[in-house]
C-alpha cells in the first residue's frame, strides 16, 4: 500500500497552468454537457488528474511508451494529463460517446496538445491498428472484451488498468499496487502483461 498526495504529484509532474486551464474546460463543459456527475467538485477532478500520473510515477508509463490507445476516455482522464506530462506521447483516445469525443477534441485544440482520437468503441478500431500499451478505468474486463483489446495490441503489449482485481487467467502476469491518494478509499492500479497467447 501506498499512500499519495495530488498536490505533490501535480508539482512534480504536471504544468500547474496547463492543468488549470484542462480542468477549467471540463468544468465549463461539464454545465453544459453534463460530462460526469455534477456531484465532482474542483477537488476531486485534481485528484483524478493526479491519478492519472500514478503509473509514470511507478514506472510503468515511460517518456518512450507507446504507441498507447485509450480505451473509453471519456472527458479525459487519465489520457490528458499524460498528454500534460508528456506531449509528446503516441497517444489514440477511443471514445463512443460524441458529445464527450467532441469535447476531447476541443480540448487537445485549446492545449496545444495531439492525438487520435476515435469516436466508436473498441469493436470498431481498425483492425490494422496495433498498440505496445493500452490505458483504461473502470471497464469490466471479460474475455470478449480482453479478446478485442489483444487484436489491437502487438506482441506482449502492457495494459495499464485503474479498477477492481481483473481475471489473471487472460493474461500472461498481473501486477497490482493499492493506493490512497488523499485519504480517499484504497484505490488499484493493475499492470498486466497483454500477451497475444489466449
Amino acid at each position: 500500500m501506498i499512500e499519495i498526495k495530488s498536490k505533490e504529484i501535480i508539482e512534480k509532474y504536471l504544468d500547474q497552468e496547463k492543468l488549470g486551464k484542462f480542468l477549467d474546460l471540463v468544468e465549463e463543459a461539464n454545465q453544459k454537457l453534463n460530462l460526469f456527475s455534477r456531484g465532482i467538485d474542483r477537488n476531486e477532478l485534481m485528484i483524478l488528474a493526479a491519478e492519472s500520473i500514478i503509473p509514470v510515477q511507478l514506472g510503468l508509463i515511460s517518456p518512450d511508451s507507446g504507441p498507447i490507445i485509450d480505451i473509453g476516455s471519456g472527458w479525459g482522464i487519465p489520457a490528458i494529463p499524460l498528454l500534460l506530462w508528456n506531449p509528446s506521447l503516441n497517444l489514440t483516445l477511443v471514445e463512443r460517446s460524441k458529445k464527450k469525443a467532441d469535447f476531447l477534441n476541443l480540448t487537445l485544440h485549446r492545449l496545444s496538445l495531439r492525438a487520435n482520437i476515435i469516436n466508436s468503441d473498441i469493436e470498431h478500431v481498425p483492425d490494422g491498428d496495433k498498440f505496445q500499451m493500452i490505458t483504461l478505468r473502470q471497464v469490466a474486463l471479460d474475455k470478449r472484451f480482453v479478446d478485442a483489446l489483444r487484436r489491437h495490441s502487438t506482441e506482449d503489449a502492457d495494459l495499464v488498468y485503474f479498477g477492481p482485481i481483473v481475471d489473471e487467467k487472460l493474461f500472461t502476469s498481473v501486477t497490482s499496487t493499492q493506493y490512497i491518494i488523499d485519504r480517499k478509499p484504497v484505490r488499484t492500479v493493475i499492470a498486466a502483461k497483454f500477451s497475444k497467447k489466449k
